[in-house]
């Protein structure tokens, strides 16, 4: 299951454009998410974490997002709830950074890199 997840990723990166640049990555807990549904036409949608009051960084969640959580394997958008732990591997496009993968982290894990 974790290498078609990787498989997945790889593939969505390769297939969009959006995907050019160098991936990044951060570290968070959420602190709005606004999910995708797309059996509704709703393919578009946002994530935003904070680590500190000043540390604040958002970005864009689309159909090529894969999400996962560290025990459960893959996950939807729509399962992330506000003040989940995450980590999400991002790129820098001309519309900001969008979400690669986003994965949710066990409640006890440290996070700090927004």
């Amino acid at each position: 299951m974790r290498k078609a997840l990787i498989v997945l990723a790889v593939i969505g990166m390769m297939a969009s454009p959006a995907f050019a640049g160098e991936l990044k990555e951060a570290a968070g807990t959420v602190d709005s998410i606004n999910p995708i549904d797309p059996a509704r036409g709703d393919y578009d949608g946002g994530i935003v974490l904070r680590d500190t009051p000043a540390s604040v960084k958002s970005f864009d969640i689309n159909t090529t997002t894969v999400i996962s959580d560290q025990t459960a394997g893959k996950i939807n958008s729509g399962d992330i709830q506000d003040g989940d732990k995450v980590k999400v591997i991002y790129s820098d496009t001309d519309e900001g950074p969008v979400a690669v993968t986003i994965s949710r982290l066990s409640a006890d894990a440290k996070v700090k890199d927004v």
